[in-house]
């Protein structure tokens, strides 16, 4: 099962002219830890597939970094939980737009850049740039989306990855990991040099992201009511 080739994105539209593009789906395809070290003697096809178990039953998780999205490289930067989450996104030619979703309830917002792409103007530009649009309830809205809200959306794939291949014990962001790559591709990915090994990095085509904040509590809130649009007003 290679990492590299089961990449999934999904496009998705808020009522015709807002699109956002979400990584919704990876697979990886494997190597062991150094003597002395937890995962010595346990192959990279076994950590591998570990670590993404862990990322797929975490009960929160942070991300951050690129991926390609309407076309062009996004850069990314999302929180995901139990059942909230929240994820701001910035296209070099859409701008920033952002995603909430906390108790129930899912918000968007942009940025006059987004808007004005998306064909608003004058009163309407004014009224959207900045605010947050209340979409409806976290559900539905988050299926017509097609938001991932929950770390084991991420993960694409049941069962055990092969292919894999050790490359030794390193550091990342100055942390003990280790590296490991698919075989017959250039993706790969770090994860931690722990008994219980969780997913540090991951590069698969044009997607490049951290990973960090494992099951870590969300404090997430909804904006404030004055900075708040009934979606429905304006046929969200």
């Amino acid at each position: 099962m290679r990492l590299g080739r089961r990449r999934r994105q999904q496009r998705v539209a808020l009522a015709a002219a807002v699109g956002l593009a979400v990584l919704a789906g990876t697979a990886a395809c494997g190597g062991s830890g150094s003597p002395g070290d937890p995962l010595s003697g346990t192959s990279a096809n076994q950590i591998t597939t570990e670590a993404f178990a862990n990322l797929k039953s975490a009960s929160s998780v942070h991300i951050a970094g690129q991926m390609e999205g309407s076309g062009q490289q996004e850069t990314v930067t999302a929180t995901l939980g139990t059942t909230d989450c929240q994820g701001t996104f910035t296209n070099p030619s859409k701008g920033t737009y952002s995603v909430l979703t906390v108790s129930g309830s899912t918000y968007f917002s942009a940025g006059q850049a987004f808007w004005k792409g998306s064909g608003a103007t004058g009163s309407a530009l004014t009224l959207l740039a900045g605010k947050y649009v209340k979409v409806g309830p976290s559900k539905s809205t988050l299926d017509a989306l097609g938001v991932m809200c929950h770390p084991s959306q991420m993960v694409g794939y049941n069962g055990t990855i092969t292919g894999m291949v050790s490359h030794g014990v390193t550091t990342f962001n100055g942390q003990k990991a280790l590296h490991i790559t698919d075989s017959g591709d250039a993706a790969g990915i770090y994860v931690t040099d722990t008994s219980t090994p969780e997913l540090l990095h991951m590069t698969a085509g044009s997607t490049d992201l951290t990973f960090s904040n494992f099951n870590a509590p969300l404090n997430l809130t909804a904006p404030p009511a004055n900075q708040t649009l009934d979606g429905k007003k304006y046929g969200f």
